[in-house]
């Protein structure tokens, strides 16, 4: 009887990691926005020149013209993400792009507020990117201004190693209802390189949010009991 007990809290154990598999990363404030790209589709990012309508929910990853935006899976051998099996890889371009996250869910960014926007990038060698980065926040997609965005001056070259970048910036007002929030990390005069993006978080705050998680403790056996 206990082999087959231990049989059944095995096969229980698999299918609980299957489903959190399945689920994708959950990270941030707003998970939603799929930071981990972990839910979003591998290949190229839809383009959207604006953010989304008043109203209504993205879903998905966009850019503001399209090919510049890839979605990149181990799977496919065409990306090291930083976790997970996905990350998103930003091609070289001439000009002032961006891209733009899936929305957070109704009314959870709070119009007037400091929001941290992070996230892990990644160059292939020593050549910088070659470009300064804007992040915003919007309360409501479809109002992200200008106004609203804070500049990361300088981004390294890292050969290969994913490092952590971050900015503050106050998310938008607006009185709409319903209104889904937004993060936006918009790439300056192009860059020099390819860049791959992973991580991308954003939660209410005025600094990074560098605590360490709490040490694993050492587990306890308890022995199963029979039905």
């Amino acid at each position: 009887m206990k082999i087959k007990n231990y049989f059944f809290v095995l096969l229980g154990i698999i299918f609980l990691s299957k489903m959190v598999s399945a689920q994708g990363q959950i990270i941030g404030a707003y998970p939603t926005m799929d930071g981990g790209f972990e839910n979003s589709t591998v290949g190229a990012v839809a383009s959207n020149a604006l953010s989304s309508a008043t109203g209504l929910q993205s879903t998905a990853w966009t850019t503001s013209s399209s090919g510049l935006a890839y979605v990149k899976s181990t799977l496919g051998g065409g990306a090291t993400p930083r976790t997970g099996s996905k990350c998103l890889s930003y091609m070289s371009s001439a000009s002032t792009k961006r891209i733009q996250s899936p929305t957070a869910g109704n009314g959870l960014v709070q119009s007037a507020t400091s929001q941290v926007v992070q996230f892990y990038y990644r160059t292939p060698g020593t050549t910088a990117p070659a470009c300064s980065v804007q992040v915003a926040a919007g309360s409501d997609a479809y109002f992200v201004a200008t106004s609203n965005k804070s500049v990361l001056t300088s981004t390294p070259a890292t050969n290969n190693a994913w490092v952590k970048a971050w900015a503050t910036c106050t998310s938008t007002t607006s009185a709409a209802s319903p209104k889904y929030g937004i993060e936006i990390v918009r790439f300056v005069n192009g860059a020099a390189d390819t860049v791959s993006i992973d991580d991308v978080v954003m939660y209410p705050g005025t600094v990074a949010d560098t605590t360490a998680p709490d040490i694993a403790t050492t587990p306890v056996r308890t022995t199963a009991t029979e039905f």
